[in-house]
């Protein structure tokens, strides 16, 4: 036996009698680690891809566990630059310093982060992995979390329009608008004020302002003129 067979032997040997004398593994405590735990120190530090990484994995072997799809949402959301509470939380500030003539929309260009095909994807993915929820488990905090989803989704998909990053959508710039984009646009913005409707105070300070701010887009839109999603959204855009 050669002496590096020899260390390993003994190596060996010796973590054996480690869990002999100690009746259980020493890393049993790592090993078990709530991985919606692991998960959220990784959002902390700013690394939504190894919480995704986990997460997935751990879906993998409990499908359907609501811990574990909800935070897989928040750190796609967070690996698109869509913090729920931050959005939440900007979202009054965004309006309130908005020029005269910008519309609740596009006042919420700058708390959105740039908008690309993949911060738009990331998003959508989040809203579909909150959809897989049960209805049970859709708590005040997970509405709030879902509808902040749905809106930065459509501030996003409008944003990406602004090819020139006035922030403001002209009409050239609406030419790009597909019908399918608007009609999901609109029908996002619906079901995020759907959420909301009895208010959001309990899940945050700045809920009830955003159950609002949301539901007023809403209004907005609906009382545009055109027989279409996208013209009406054309209408409340260019107001």
């Amino acid at each position: 036996m050669n002496w590096k067979t020899m260390t390993m032997t003994i190596a060996m040997t010796m973590s054996v009698l480690m869990v002999s004398a100690c009746g259980s593994n020493v890393y049993a405590p790592l090993q078990s680690q709530d991985p919606s735990d692991q998960a959220a120190r990784y959002l902390e530090e700013g690394k939504p891809q190894k919480a995704i990484d986990l997460l997935e994995k751990a879906l993998a072997d409990d499908a359907g566990n609501s811990s574990y799809l909800s935070m897989l949402a928040l750190s796609y959301a967070q690996r698109a630059g869509v913090a729920p509470i931050d959005f939440v939380e900007n979202m009054g500030s965004a309006q309130s310093s908005a020029t005269s003539g910008t519309n609740s929309i596009t006042a919420l260009f700058s708390v959105t982060p740039p908008a690309t095909s993949s911060a738009i994807s990331d998003v959508d993915y989040a809203i579909t992995l909150m959809g897989q929820l049960p209805t049970g488990a859709l708590n005040d905090a997970e509405k709030l979390k879902l509808s902040i989803f749905q809106t930065a989704s459509t501030v996003l998909k409008i944003k990406i329009l602004d090819t020139d990053g006035d922030g403001a959508i002209s009409i050239t710039e609406m030419l790009n608008l597909t019908d399918a984009t608007a009609e999901s646009i609109v029908l996002g913005l619906i079901n995020a004020a759907s959420l909301l409707s009895g208010g959001g105070s309990s899940a945050s300070s700045g809920g009830d302002a955003a159950a609002s701010q949301i539901s007023a887009m809403v209004s907005g839109i609906d009382g545009q003129t055109g027989s279409s999603s996208r013209d009406k959204l054309a209408g409340y855009l260019q107001n």
